[in-house]
């Protein structure tokens, strides 16, 4: 009976040697960020910087070696300032916080541009311990508004030319697995997954600025070409002057454009609003010299008709296309 009382005792001691549950489970590390303002977005190269708050909780201490601290990296981006700060202790919980400036890159997609919307991240990882050890988690209870856009986001935070999604701004956690282990002496010692914690942050592009920079000075080339159905096809070395200004001036404000977005293998919204000014001023063109060739063969009457027909059809086949493209980028 002694014997028995004591084998007892000793697994009440050490329960790790009957394989206790909760031993092998990875330290969960609550999360959050809070971003006080966002800098520098610069769509063309991939940039923006946020400045704000970090912080991790806990309540089992980390594995040895951590000094019970998180060393944390940027998965997308690098730190440019950050406070070094001390874990504080209280009522069982690991408290580490940071106020920290970082410059974050993402890869923007710009096919409806400028109908597009685009999002800024923050993502971090543990820089060495894997989800055998340490799994983040988004702090709920640290942001309890029932907009997380409220919570995580400084009242005066704003991006030029783009409208924050309030109802669409998330934070998250997931699992990075890697085919590589990086060059660890000890393989055995990481399983190759890392957790990550990322804030997202959408964005809706701003039309009203493109609108007045770009559409309305294309739409007045395009009106302007139109304006030789309007002129005597007698007067053929103006309507062709026209015509050739107005395409030439169509193709600077497209390579305008072009300068301020990235290099990108494939067209974008705006850029066949472009190809489709190219093609009915074209077409303008064509028309002009069709009219001057029938009045010149003496057929006066046939050239008004043409111009008569012109005067109706090209605006249909510019601005019918245009309603189309509008109507697809919205969607």
């Amino acid at each position: 009976m002694a014997g028995l009382i004591l084998l007892v005792l000793l697994v009440m001691a050490c329960p790790a040697a009957m394989g206790a549950p909760g031993n092998d489970e990875p330290v969960v590390v609550q999360t959050g960020v809070y971003v006080a303002s966002i800098n520098d977005f610069d769509i063309r190269e991939g940039s923006y910087e946020f400045t704000g708050y970090l912080w991790f909780r806990w309540q089992e201490r980390l594995p040895p070696g951590t000094e019970n601290r998180i060393d944390f990296v940027l998965v997308n981006g690098e730190m440019l300032a950050i406070d070094d700060v001390d874990v504080r202790e209280h009522n069982g919980w690991y408290r580490q916080s940071h106020r920290f400036s970082a410059k974050l890159r993402n890869v923007f997609p710009l096919h409806k541009y400028p109908f597009d919307q685009q999002t800024l991240e923050m993502v971090i990882e543990h820089r060495w311990l894997g989800t055998d050890h340490i799994v983040f988690q988004p702090d709920e209870e640290a942001l309890p508004s029932a907009s997380l856009a409220t919570a995580a986001l400084g009242p005066d935070v704003q991006v030029r030319d783009w409208s924050i999604i309030d109802d669409d701004v998330t934070h998250t956690s997931r699992v990075q697995e890697y085919s590589t282990n990086f060059g660890w002496l000890d393989p055995n010692k990481w399983d190759r997954k890392s957790s990550r914690y990322a804030l997202r942050i959408p964005m809706d592009r701003s039309l009203t600025p493109y609108v007045i920079k770009s559409v309305v000075p294309l739409a007045i080339i395009v009106l302007m070409s139109f304006c030789v159905f309007y002129i005597d096809a007698k007067e053929f070395q103006a309507q062709i002057s026209i015509t050739i200004t107005a395409l030439l001036s169509a193709i600077a404000f497209h390579i305008s454009q072009a300068n301020t977005l990235p290099k990108v293998g494939y067209l974008v919204v705006a850029d066949i609003f472009y190809l489709l000014s190219y093609s009915v001023i074209f077409l303008a063109l064509v028309q002009v010299i069709i009219t001057h060739v029938s009045h010149h063969r003496g057929y006066p009457r046939q050239a008004e008709r043409i111009d008569d027909y012109a005067r109706v059809v090209f605006p249909i086949l510019f601005f019918l296309p245009i309603g189309y493209l509008i109507v697809y980028g919205y969607q």
